[in-house]
């Protein structure tokens, strides 16, 4: 099993990234244009590795508004966030932090009464303890509410902590 996922790897990344090097070094001999496209398909190349290992605070947002049927206020500020790279089964975890004005808590607060928490959900997701030395102190809950599960392999919660300003969000796919 270990050696079939080695060989899924290189063939999914490191075969196509090597074929991109090569074409981009190809095209660098060229002349100045293909130094230009080289460069831009590089760049290109990069940038969706990056993002991938490292996702943008853009994708925090979109997976709590596609998770909780909840938009992320436009006064959040995130304070935590940590994604795991998906695997070739698709599983991941997320986990975020945020703060938010007085009045967004308030509307948060009437928006979780919407799809409350089921009861297998637990407040803490796969970096808890991450999130919570980002907080500052534990991660307590005021009130939670429950994510659209769509599979039954998905697992996640948020919850507006007792400060009255902080919301955190997990969600985890296995």
């Amino acid at each position: 099993m270990e050696m079939t996922l080695v060989l899924i790897f290189a063939l999914a990344v490191l075969i196509p990234t090597a074929l991109v090097g090569w074409f981009s070094w190809w095209l660098w001999k060229k002349g100045p244009y293909g130094r230009v496209a080289a460069a831009v398909i590089s760049g290109t190349l990069a940038y969706f590795i990056v993002t991938a290992i490292f996702p943008p605070p853009s994708f925090y947002r979109e997976e709590f508004a596609y998770r909780t049927g909840i938009a992320v206020p436009p006064s959040a500020k995130i304070k935590f966030m940590k994604a795991s790279y998906s695997d070739f089964h698709g599983d991941y975890a997320c986990e975020m932090v945020f703060e938010v004005s007085s009045d967004d808590f308030a509307w948060l607060q009437r928006a979780s009464k919407i799809n409350p928490k089921t009861g297998n959900e637990s407040l803490g997701g796969m970096y808890w303890r991450e999130a919570e030395i980002a907080f500052g102190k534990k991660l307590e809950a005021k009130l939670s509410g429950g994510i659209r599960t769509r599979n039954p392999d998905e697992r996640g919660a948020w919850a507006l902590l007792s400060d009255g300003k902080t919301v955190y969000f997990w969600f985890v796919q296995t």
